[in-house]
This record gives structure tokens, C-alpha cells and sequence, in this order.
């Protein structure tokens, strides 16, 4: 099953083209790594997924009409005000509240499923603590608790893991590929380290406005207009996704010549 059918997608801020005829489907059960340089377009993407912005032209169809308590969403790191201290915690539970009506009042059961959700994210022995003593890796597992409370169908991640260190985040991307494989969550992750996130992603979009990709890995490592837009640049994304066994780039391709695009 398709979760997102996108048909001829564009998007302009001020008569700025920032997406242009952007078509693809998200199939359920996979981890799609979305990249592409700064300005082209992939937060917009996103937010017109979220329901944040308008669409303006296309088409834009979701597994359901209003999937906001199967899609969670977690962004780049933020910090709450330190005038308003939650707890670990309490920064879990208030996931539940998009769940709530009339009054937001949790019960024993929310403060279970709370509790098992910080067990799962490896984040329950500092639930007592306050959000902003924690360190970068510690709040980034809080906030997937958060997002992940509800049992999204789909969760999309905003480049969570630009404020951590080299070990937190391959602790964070090992859970992410765990909740995958055994809970079939389908993830979308905005990253510009494609090396990093090859070990994990299933399958890749390449965006720059216009679309240069999307399909599995191995499509990923065979596909020529991926040469075509990285050009010298290819051999160097493809011996570092960490799968060379699995993702034999052609020859012909390895060392086609077009424009480099390092600098985008």
C-alpha cells in the first residue's frame, strides 16, 4: 500500500519556483532517504505533506483523508523555553493530547503507555529529569518517544540528528531501523549525509526542486540519472554507503564526467 501519491507537485514562495512537477509514491514498510542540497525544496515537500502550507498545483493523496493521528513528525532539535520546565516525561506525554478532547487530562492508562514508549526509546531512566538538563542525544530519544506515542503509520524526521555526536547518532538511526523492521514504521528522513544514512534507507529521493530520483537502493546505485546529476561525485557517495556488495554502480557510470554538483 501506498501511503503518499504525489502527482505533478509545485510550489513558488513569491513567484520563487522552489518545487516543480514533483511526482512519487511512498509504499508502506520502507525508509526513504530524502536529499538533495539546501533550497531545494525538501522541508517544502514536507510541509505540504504535513498539511503546513497550501498545495498550489498537483496532486497530493494520503493513505487517508486526515492521517494526523497515524503520522508523526519530528524536526530538527529544539529547545523548549526554560520558563516552562517539563520533565522528560512530561515531554512524552503530551503527545497523547492530539488524542484528547475537551479537557487534556491523562490517565493511568496514557501514563502506562507513556512509561513503555520511554522503555522502547531507550529513554525511561531519565524520565524525572528536566528536558533541557538532558544532553543532545538523550532529548533527540525523548522527542521520537513523542512522536512516536501514537503508533504512526508513518513518521517524517526533519534532519534529527545534526546536533549529535558520531555515536549518538548511530544509537538514534539503530532504533529508528529497529521500530522499521519489526513495526513496519514507515520513515522519511530528510539528511545531506547520504554515506551515513545508506547503511539504514531502503529506499532514496533525490530532490532539487525538480525530482532527479526515487526508488530502492539498489535502483539508487544503477540509476544513471543519479550519475548524471552527482557526476564525479558518484564514486565517492557509492563506496561509502556502506553496501558495496549490494549496490554495484556500473562502470560506465562510475566514470561518466558531467558537471559536479559538490558545490550545491
Amino acid at each position: 500500500m501506498n501511503l503518499i501519491e504525489a502527482k505533478n507537485i509545485s510550489h513558488a514562495y513569491r513567484g520563487q519556483q522552489v518545487l516543480s512537477k514533483v511526482s512519487f509514491s511512498l509504499k508502506e514498510g520502507t525508509w526513504t532517504a530524502l536529499i538533495g542540497p539546501n533550497g531545494s525544496g525538501k522541508t517544502t515537500l514536507i510541509k505540504l505533506i504535513l498539511g503546513l502550507l497550501p498545495l498550489q498545483s498537483g496532486r497530493l493523496t494520503l493513505w487517508q483523508k486526515n492521517p494526523a493521528s497515524e503520522l508523526g513528525y519530528l524536526e530538527q532539535k529544539i529547545t523548549p523555553p526554560r520558563l516552562m520546565p517539563l520533565t522528560a516525561f512530561e515531554v512524552v506525554k503530551m503527545g497523547l493530547l492530539s488524542t484528547k478532547k475537551g479537557f487534556k487530562i491523562f490517565n493511568k492508562e496514557d501514563l502506562k503507555t507513556a512509561l513503555n514508549m520511554m522503555r522502547t526509546t531507550n529513554c525511561f531512566k531519565y524520565r524525572n529529569k528536566l528536558f533541557t538538563e538532558l544532553s543532545g542525544g538523550q532529548q533527540q530519544r525523548v522527542l521520537l518517544a513523542r512522536t512516536l506515542i501514537n503508533k504512526p503509520k508513518l513518521i517524517i524526521l526533519d534532519e534529527p540528528t545534526t546536533a549529535l555526536d558520531s555515536t549518538s547518532r548511530e544509537s538514534f538511526f539503530e532504533l529508528l531501523s529497529k521500530l522499521n523492521k519489526e513495526q513496519n514504521t514507515t520513515i522519511l528522513l530528510i539528511t545531506h549525509d547520504i554515506a551515513e544514512i545508506g547503511k539504514y534507507a531502503t529506499d532514496f529521493m533525490v530532490l532539487d526542486k525538480e525530482l532527479i530520483f526515487s526508488g530502492t537502493k539498489e535502483e539508487f546505485c544503477s540509476s544513471e540519472a543519479v550519475a548524471n546529476y552527482f557526476g564525479s561525485y558518484t564514486q565517492h557517495i557509492m563506496d561509502h554507503l556502506h553496501s558495496e556488495e549490494s549496490c554495484p554502480f556500473p562502470a560506465h557510470i562510475h566514470n561518466h564526467e558531467h558537471a559536479s554538483t559538490e558545490a550545491k
